[in-house]
């Protein structure tokens, strides 16, 4: 399990959570990563029911921008040496990415086209979109950085998996969506030809 949910990440010892003699298989940014894949998708599922999810307004762009921008500026400023981040906040700045990446993948799904506009929630999708996968995220950090037990740590090594798989699910649906239209469009160009 430790090479499957540890493809990207460098899983240096030092940098990964512990639990009595057992280290995570992810660093702690990672984990948070992959743990705010897990919980942004389980909450769209809840919150979808089988339901296209809309894409983020602008509003809500921002938002998602917002939280996915400590990241980025954290890690850019440990790259240059400028500051070394404790464990727990670089966790956080992870599931921040971990939670803004399906907001705006899932709704480029093939089940989303041609979903009307019309249908989107216009009232509080913002605050269940974003709140909600952000307070179970949370809760999963927190349990991984001040892991209480080991099987605790073990239910969480098993749902930072489930966040990758998930991930890679989606990238999977949206190549073939791709190829799927683009080679509708070259079928209809070449009738267009003939």
């Amino acid at each position: 399990m430790n090479d499957l949910i540890g493809i990207l990440c460098h899983q240096l010892p030092e940098r990964s959570p512990r639990c009595e003699n057992e280290i995570f298989p992810l660093c702690f940014r990672c984990a948070g990563i992959y743990l705010g894949l897990f919980s942004s998708y389980s909450c769209l599922a809840v919150r979808s029911r089988g339901a296209p999810s809309p894409f983020p307004d602008v509003k809500t762009g921002f938002a998602i921008a917002a939280i996915m921008f400590p990241l980025w500026a954290d890690g850019l400023a440990n790259s240059f040496r400028l500051w070394a981040t404790p464990a727990w906040l670089r966790a956080i700045s992870g599931a921040g990415v971990g939670v803004g990446l399906p907001l705006l993948l899932v709704p480029l799904l093939p089940s989303v086209r041609g979903y009307a506009s019309a249908t989107r929630l216009q009232n509080g999708w913002a605050g269940w979109t974003l709140i909600a996968p952000l307070a179970l995220s949370a809760l999963l950090v927190a349990l991984v950085v001040w892991p209480i037990e080991t099987n605790t740590f073990h239910l969480l090594q098993i749902l930072a998996a489930l966040g990758m798989v998930c991930l890679c699910v989606n990238f999977a649906l949206l190549v073939a969506r791709y190829l799927g239209e683009n080679c509708i469009r070259s079928r209809t160009w070449g009738r267009r030809l003939r």
